[in-house]
C-alpha cells in the first residue's frame, strides 16, 4: 500500500509540475521582441531568392510559449506572425538557445510538424499547441 501511495504521489508531482508550466502562451518582453523581430527579417531575407527580391514585410505578432521541456535543444519556443506583400502571410516558428533565437521552420502550414519528439524535448505537441500552431 506504501508502494502505491508513493508512486501516485510521486505521478501527481510530476504531472502537476508539468502541466504548471503549460499554463498558457504570453506576449514577448521588450527584449523578447527585439530579438525575435530581428531573427525573423535576417531569416526572411536569408531564404530571398529572384523570385522575391527582398523581404519588405513586417512582422505583425509575437507569441511565446510557456511551456518548459527540461531536456530539449532550446529552452524557450515562439511564433512570429509576418506579412509580406510578395509571398502573403506566414508563421515562423524559434527556439531559444544560448542567449539567441533561432528560426527553426517558417511558412504559410504546417510550421513545426516536421521536428521529432527528442528534439524539441519531447513536448512537441504542447508547445505548438501553446503557440496555436496545427499539424494535418
Amino acid at each position: 500500500m506504501r508502494k502505491c501511495a508513493a508512486i501516485l504521489a510521486t505521478a501527481v508531482a510530476v504531472f502537476g509540475c508539468y502541466t504548471a508550466s503549460a499554463t498558457g502562451a504570453r506576449k514577448p518582453t521588450q527584449g523578447e521582441r527585439f530579438a525575435i523581430t530581428q531573427a525573423t527579417i535576417a531569416a526572411m531575407e536569408a531564404a530571398q531568392n529572384r523570385a522575391v527580391p527582398s523581404f519588405t514585410g513586417a512582422v505583425n505578432s509575437i507569441t511565446v510559449s510557456t511551456v518548459t521541456t527540461p531536456t530539449g535543444y532550446f529552452t524557450r519556443y515562439a511564433v512570429a506572425g509576418l506579412y509580406d506583400p510578395a509571398i502573403g502571410a506566414a508563421a515562423v516558428f524559434l527556439g531559444f538557445r544560448r542567449g539567441y533565437w533561432n528560426v527553426l521552420d517558417f511558412g504559410s502550414s504546417d510550421v513545426g510538424c516536421s521536428f521529432p519528439q527528442n528534439y524539441l524535448g519531447g513536448g512537441r505537441f504542447d508547445i505548438l499547441r501553446d503557440l496555436h500552431l496545427t499539424c494535418h
